[in-house]
């Protein structure tokens, strides 16, 4: 958010959240799919696709394959845990309009023109996350399993936490020339 945001931060942001949501996803929707009958709709909130689009916007196809992924991920071989995962995946496309807006404004760019990630559900993202809230409402959860939910949730931050510094600290080290 801050204004002197340049293209190689944001491109480099974009990369980092690619290495933890192509990871990550798969695994939602097919729990989505397999634990939770398809309660969440996940495989019709897929996020890939849209990171996919402004990548290759920036960087094209073949640089993508070779973008770093990462291996520690919340919790998702339970319903809880995908859930949780969920909640804090699909609650972070609310700041995506917000972010949208000032990326356009200092880079101006659009969905079609490297932005369809953080544009997401576009005027829809009020909409999404109310049938997502009551989804999530909807499913009888034991008193177990919501203290799963929310330990997933914090588990889901903490990991893409630990993965932007990760990154950031690897592209410190490569600008830096060091090994």
């Amino acid at each position: 958010m801050r204004p002197d945001i340049v293209m190689a931060e944001y491109v480099q942001y974009l990369c980092t959240i690619y290495g933890y949501y192509s990871i990550l996803e798969p695994r939602l929707i097919e729990g989505d799919s397999k634990l939770l009958n398809g309660a969440l709709t996940l495989s019709q909130r897929r996020k890939v696709a849209w990171l996919e689009r402004d990548l290759k916007h920036f960087v094209g196809s073949a640089c993508m394959e070779n973008l770093p992924v990462c291996v520690r991920l919340p919790p998702t071989d339970n319903a809880s845990g995908v859930m949780g995962c969920a909640y804090v995946i699909e609650g972070s496309m609310l700041g995506g309009l917000v972010i949208f807006r000032h990326i356009h404004k200092c880079l101006r760019l659009t969905p079609g023109k490297g932005a369809a990630f953080i544009y997401g559900y576009g005027e829809r993202t009020s909409f999404q996350w109310k049938n997502f809230l009551r989804a999530l409402n909807e499913t009888a959860f034991s008193a177990r399993q919501r203290d799963e939910c929310i330990e997933a949730a914090a588990a889901t931050f903490e990991t893409m936490q630990a993965w932007f510094v990760e990154r950031a600290d690897a592209v410190k080290v490569n600008a830096s020339g060091a090994h």
